[in-house]
């Protein structure tokens, strides 16, 4: 099939969202963050495909308040021309054939049909981001590759190395990563991982999505590998009608603290849930549950979240503050890079030592310093031409 390019995708997204174009607090997928993650493009293309559609009249501006999100921010909405546009393009994809892979076997499908593959608030949307150019989804699992780069940070690790050495003698800890999207906060995980975390430490990860608000999705993806009897092991494995019938949540909660008990009683483990800004309120009591009843046990709680995407009556601010009042929270706020990791991070895109001082200044202004925005921003102006190695014409 032939992928809708991006301003097709960002009609698409928008179409549930003319509603609340009257109202004062707003979906976080209207504003151009938002946006940049729904359709799955880096926020500099989204900023000019933004404004393709506004002089096209497809869409308007306002500002607005933004769920999760302190500040107003621009936000964006359909025009009746870019609505009436938005649900012919829906129509004319939910006609194309796709092929979705999975563990047992490959089935054609129309793309209106992939809500029985994808349980997220928009299936169809979810799979154009997934679908590569020979119209394939791949939904087998694998190890994903981090997608931000990698900036020395070397306190940090050391902290995170402190802290799980310590598991066997302390007992269990809990450290939060916060930092804004881009920031380095799941590579910093990552690297932690690669370089410290030898056989001798059992490691589990899962994260919560912006488009999922299924209860429990952070530790079902984290203890997928334990795949001997893991619903007699893990109870939020079990069919809602199921637990519904048998199990009071407590009784979720009492099983699972003893399965991760067990489980670390063999060699320390370390937990990482990513983005639990978007986590749900009984996910973030379990974490709560399962750090306060395994102090003895050598756990290593870890976590990352978006602090400009949580409000202060945000279930994961009273987790916080409840892992803080009991003494055991410990947490890394990620800055942005300095004037030398910027110029680290532009050497490795654009493969180039002499890298001119005006042109670093430059890019850390627009990007803020911020290692995934350096990144697009200077790949963007390497495409571009305004970049030309050959030239040395920066």
């Amino acid at each position: 099939m032939q992928l809708p390019e991006g301003r097709k995708k960002i009609l698409l997204a928008l179409i549930d969202k003319k509603t609340y174009e009257d109202e004062t607090l707003v979906p976080y997928s209207t504003c151009q963050q938002g946006l940049s993650e729904a359709v799955d493009v880096s926020q500099a293309r989204i900023a000019q495909l933004v404004k393709d559609l506004k002089e096209k009249k497809m869409i308007r501006e306002r500002k607005k308040h933004i769920s999760g999100l302190k500040k107003q921010r621009k936000a964006y909405f359909l025009t009746s021309k870019g609505y009436q546009r938005g649900k012919e393009i829906r129509e004319e994809l939910k006609k194309e054939t796709i092929t979705v892979c999975t563990e047992n076997k490959e089935e054609n499908i129309r793309l209106g049909s992939v809500d029985k593959y994808l349980e997220t608030k928009d299936p169809l949307l979810t799979a154009l981001n997934k679908v590569n150019e020979e119209g394939k989804i791949d939904l087998r699992k694998t190890e994903e590759e981090p997608e931000e780069i990698f900036v020395d940070r070397k306190k940090e690790l050391d902290r995170l190395k402190n802290l799980a050495e310590s598991l066997k003698k302390e007992g269990n800890k809990v450290l939060f990563v916060k930092g804004e999207a881009g920031i380095g906060k799941t590579t910093l995980i990552s690297e932690f991982k690669k370089k410290f975390l030898t056989k001798n430490y059992n490691f589990v990860a899962g994260r919560a999505y912006f488009d999922k608000a299924e209860t429990y999705l952070p530790f079902k993806e984290a203890f997928e590998w334990y795949r001997d009897e893991k619903e007699r092991y893990f109870p939020f494995y079990v069919t809602k009608e199921d637990r519904l019938e048998n199990l009071e949540r407590q009784s979720i909660f009492y099983k699972t603290v003893e399965s991760i008990r067990s489980i670390a009683s063999k060699k320390p483990l370390v937990i990482f849930l990513d983005d639990l800004q978007w986590a749900d309120r009984t996910t973030l009591q379990l974490y709560y549950y399962l750090v306060d009843k395994t102090r003895e046990s050598p756990i290593l709680f870890l976590g990352t979240y978006r602090p400009e995407e949580v409000s202060e009556e945000d279930p994961l601010i009273e987790i916080i503050q409840r892992l803080s009042r009991a003494h055991i929270y410990n947490e890394i706020d990620l800055e942005p890079l300095g004037r030398n990791e910027t110029k680290d991070v532009i050497k490795n895109i654009i493969g180039e030592n002499k890298v001119p001082e005006e042109f670093i200044k430059l890019i850390r202004g627009i990007t803020d310093g911020n290692p995934l925005f350096i990144k697009e921003c200077t790949a963007q102006m390497v495409d571009e031409g305004a970049v030309d190695l050959k030239k040395e014409v920066y």
